[in-house]
């Protein structure tokens, strides 16, 4: 009989004769078509995971505190090939990546482990995996059974997706007499014949093992399982994603040199659209907008004591603008009547026990505040003229640009916090499912990935039932941060938080040369202010995975500038009503429009 390691890597070799690129295949093992009560009754006695710490070892941030293993199957079954990845992690729960680990197990002849992780069943009987990083350790155990496994088959949600669209993937196995054994270890794999063939193009598709399938190219795919001296397959025909829409300049409006910093759009009392832009450049200039198919007509000006303005949001039930202002390192809250756009009339301020202020957002007569590099206080507005501190929560990190907490925005009564090297923390503040309100913010979950730099993050629920928190992550400088065309390069990170306790990246969007300041996302689309790369709208529609914009899910991007500011720097971006509005530092506010070929 043919092993599942000969059949992998037979698999593997067919990919390679018609020079495609293949999803590492031997990543982790998926069971499927899981017995509830079987699996209960097993879970005791095929694994266990355990770790442990030297008592001597006293962990500073930073260094290794934490050892864990991930991957591995519910069921170990002769003849089956199962890798394994150790994460190790610092106190904060940042994952540190460059940890050498050893990896050893209690009986070769049971099960081997190579210096990857990778095990492979031998023969029945039990076995310890166990891997080790210093003063920590890890181990999971195993019952290797006799492998019963006689046929396979291989179930797709469609054969006929588009690039971007996610195919559920799930292998049965059988026995001799044709009843289901269940908790078998499957790995997934692929072959492709796209339509760009190029010599070093990108990966054409991904396949995890949990059976989720996308591609980024049109083309043919076969999907293959394999289990135990079983292969299955089928065949999947993936065509280009047509999404695409035109833009069109509306208006553009420069603000004399200022650079900017936020634009906010919204629908007055009075059933007209109207924006307001924050500058600052010695003086802090608030400004006032219609915003018409005609274009933006400026209302009115308001000069404001700061260094700089550096947020600004209306309240479009109350008309209240709230502007965030810095002087001298220290940051305050001002609110403003914006009920009249042509006449905007100063209301309250609060500055005590603030201080820095780096995103504001507003939910049910609250201001959400990231205040001190460290904390989410909420103001109550309900009294304009008297805003009071009623809520605060501690998010942890420090003032230091690695781990200060920098934005927020709020759905659903559910914040979400961009917080530096500490990625993203989803915070109740009056959702009613979580035990959280406004005067009691109640943290729900967070995820953490190697290398993160957040600084801001959006909630989204897809109709597909799916919670997925859409982050903007730095990468580092590029240039002159304090030049108004500089940018950073970073990329949008997409994470599954479905089920908080145990949330999952599973896609990106990430423009070449280019980074993501902000976002805002409005149904299935999601708007980007990519810095320099412009403005760009995505289609986000269904569940997401790998990476979006090689799939075609790019439906619209402008880029504005001029002769005087010909390298742009977006840093908000907004949909208001069937336009987009845009705030450059280098060049003012610009509102484009967006046509499809059903749509004037």
């Amino acid at each position: 009989m043919t092993s599942c390691v000969g059949l992998a890597r037979r698999a593997l070799r067919t990919a390679a004769v018609v020079g495609v690129s293949t999803v590492p295949a031997l990543l982790a093992a998926q069971s499927a078509g899981d017995d509830p009560s079987r699996l209960q009754a097993k879970t005791a006695r095929t694994y266990a995971a355990s770790v442990s710490k030297s008592s001597a070892m006293e962990p500073a941030t930073g260094a290794p505190a934490s050892i864990t293993i991930e991957g591995g199957a519910r069921r170990m079954l002769v003849g089956a090939t199962v890798p394994h990845t150790a994460r190790v992690r610092d106190a904060a729960g940042a994952e540190q990546r460059d940890v050498a680990v050893r990896w050893t197990s209690s009986d070769p002849n049971v099960a081997s482990v190579n210096q990857f992780g990778v095990m492979t069943a031998v023969r029945p009987g039990p076995v310890t995996i166990r891997v080790a990083a210093g003063g920590l350790s890890a181990e999971r155990r195993y019952l290797v059974e006799a492998n019963s496994v006689k046929s396979l088959t291989l179930s797709i949600t469609a054969d006929q997706p588009k690039t971007g669209d996610v195919v559920e993937v799930s292998a049965m196995a059988f026995d001799a007499n044709g009843m289901k054994v269940p908790n078998v270890p499957f790995l997934y794999t692929f072959t492709a014949a796209v339509e760009d063939s190029a010599i070093g193009q990108l990966a054409p598709a991904e396949l995890d093992q949990k059976g989720r399938f996308v591609a980024q190219k049109a083309g043919d795919y076969q999907i293959i399982a394999v289990a135990p001296g079983l292969v299955a397959h089928r065949t999947v025909r993936v065509s280009n994603r047509d999404v695409g829409a035109t833009v069109r300049l509306i208006a553009r409006v420069p603000m004399a040199g200022v650079p900017v910093s936020d634009v906010f759009g919204w629908r007055g009392r009075d059933g007209r659209d109207y924006a307001v832009a924050c500058a600052g450049g010695g003086r802090g200039q608030l400004v006032a907008y219609e915003v018409s198919d005609a274009g933006l007509k400026a209302l009115d000006t308001v000069s404001i004591e700061a260094k700089t303005l550096t947020d600004c949001v209306v309240d479009a039930e109350t008309g209240v603008a709230v502007v965030v202002r810095e002087t001298n390192g220290r940051g305050s809250i001002a609110l403003f009547d914006a009920n009249d756009p042509r006449s905007i009339k100063p209301l309250g301020t609060l500055d005590d026990g603030l201080g820095s202020v780096a995103g504001i957002a507003i939910y049910k007569r609250h201001v959400l505040a990231v205040s001190d590099a460290r904390r989410l206080d909420v103001v109550s507005i309900e009294d304009p003229a008297r805003p009071r501190r009623v809520g605060s929560l501690d998010l942890g990190g420090d003032r230091s640009t690695s781990t200060a907490a920098s934005d927020v925005s709020v759905a659903d009564g559910i914040a979400y916090v961009a917080i530096g090297r500490l990625g993203v923390a989803l915070v109740d503040v009056g959702n009613g499912k979580f035990g959280g309100s406004p005067a009691k913010p109640t943290r729900i979950a967070g995820f953490s990935a190697p290398f993160a730099s957040t600084h801001a993050a959006y909630g989204y629920r897809s109709r597909t039932g799916k919670w997925y928190v859409i982050t903007s992550e730095d990468l580092g400088a590029s240039g002159d941060s304090g030049s108004p065309s500089s940018a950073q390069p970073g990329f949008a990170r997409i994470i599954d938080f479905t089920d908080p306790a145990r949330p999952e990246e599973v896609a990106r969007y990430e423009v070449p040369e280019a980074g993501v300041q902000d976002m805002w996302v409005d149904g299935e689309r999601l708007y980007v202010a990519a810095q320099n790369g412009g403005v760009r709208v995505v289609d986000i529609s269904a569940d997401l995975k790998g990476n979006l914009y090689h799939q075609g899910r790019e439906i619209a991007r402008f880029v504005p500038g001029d002769a005087n500011a010909p390298v742009p720097n977006v840093v908000t971006v907004q949909p208001l009503r069937g336009a987009v509005l845009a705030a450059d530092r280098a060049s003012g506010v610009w509102m484009v429009k967006l046509s499809t070929k059903d749509s004037p």
